[in-house]
């Protein structure tokens, strides 16, 4: 029902949304509410999911990350960036690869650069995850650099980093 009303887009459905967000007790309706906020697509959405990723929860970070991909106002593009490299500095890639895909659905290849480091580095099972995830957003955005970045994906000895970067570069064709 939270995602139907984010699917209505509709200003009015915004508070409401949020009441379910601040008060909710069980957080699969917090993780639903901040989507269905980013579904609405309306403005006074990005506030309360800009708050929401600044916050210390990893969960609800995550999906406002998500919610403001949704969104897509380029106004978040600097605090993605901003919570994106302390989650990857900080070793929680598995939060920062949600990051990385709203990086992708907002499609600005200002965030291309961001992505790269994870790529050129060896890791944990969780930075191999974030890597997957970079490739996915790589091949949302699209360009000759996000492109040369999966094709040094590929020549990486990870089955499924290479697997991704595939994707991503079937993105082109």
């Amino acid at each position: 029902a939270v995602i139907a009303l984010g699917k209505l887009g509709t200003e009015q459905c915004v508070p409401i949304l949020l009441n379910r967000l601040r008060n909710d007790p069980v957080m699969d309706i917090k993780e639903d509410a901040l989507l269905a906020l980013g579904l609405t697509r309306q403005e006074k959405a990005l506030d309360p999911l800009l708050t929401t990723l600044k916050g210390r929860d990893l969960n609800l970070k995550a999906f406002a990350a998500l919610g403001l991909g949704l969104l897509g106002k380029s106004e978040a593009r600097i605090a993605i960036i901003s919570e994106y490299e302390s989650l990857v500095r900080t070793g929680k890639e598995e939060t920062a690869a949600c990051l990385a895909v709203a990086m992708g659905m907002l499609d600005d290849g200002a965030f291309v650069d961001r992505l790269a480091a994870p790529l050129k580095t060896r890791g944990s099972r969780e930075m191999k995850i974030l890597k997957i995830y970079i490739c996915q957003a790589l091949g949302q955005i699209g360009g000759e650099k996000a492109q040369d970045l999966l094709i040094l994906a590929l020549q990486g000895k990870d089955k499924n980093v290479q697997a991704a970067a595939i994707l991503g570069l079937s993105q082109y064709a």
